[in-house]
């Protein structure tokens, strides 16, 4: 299924892509978050300075706190993925950057309205299995709301957008990022 936003002029803002993977793909990118590739450290960078922070159970959760892991572009696993990502855009299109980062969207996180500033394209690739109830939906400006689903992909171009709360007791939802300027 392919879902497509478009603004006034007919310009695309965003398209939303189910089953991008074949499944064999789909299980080696979700083994990468277990298992990254060799020399690969997990990253203690976090997205943003939190905006509040709140309390759950006694437990500290941070608004804007998921982890973000830089991933090696030259790893076999995410050639394969950028290789399926460039097939949905233009061919005739030459980029000056195309950058791919693992997220680690922990429990309690999420991210305030914000339009990439400084890439032209971003993707987000959802790679958990995810409960409804979970929360962490994708709310975009038009009041259009993109529910995460494993093998879904969520491609924007300059369009605001923000990640709701995800629920404090639920496990971590793993997601690839890709950035691209043109």
């Amino acid at each position: 299924m392919i879902i497509c936003g478009r603004d006034l002029n007919n310009d695309l803002k965003y398209a939303v892509v189910d089953d991008l993977l074949e499944p064999p793909l789909l299980g080696r990118v979700k083994e990468l978050f277990d298992t990254p590739p060799d020399g690969y450290k997990k990253s203690t960078k976090h997205w943003k300075n939190p905006l509040c922070e709140y309390k759950v159970d006694g437990k500290s959760y941070k608004v804007n706190d998921c982890l973000i892991s830089p991933i090696y572009n030259d790893s076999e696993v995410i050639n394969e993925y950028n290789d399926i990502l460039l097939s949905h855009i233009s061919s005739e299109s030459s980029f000056q950057v195309f950058d791919t980062h693992m997220y680690r969207w922990t429990p309690g996180s999420c991210i305030m309205w914000h339009d990439d500033p400084g890439w032209d394209i971003n993707f987000t690739f959802y790679v958990s299995d995810w409960n409804k109830n979970w929360g962490g939906e994708l709310m975009l400006d038009d009041n259009t709301w993109i529910y995460p689903k494993a093998n879904r992909l969520f491609m924007a171009v300059n369009i605001w957008h923000k990640t709701n709360l995800i629920a404090p007791n639920c496990p971590e939802r793993l997601t690839l990022q890709t950035f691209i300027k043109l």
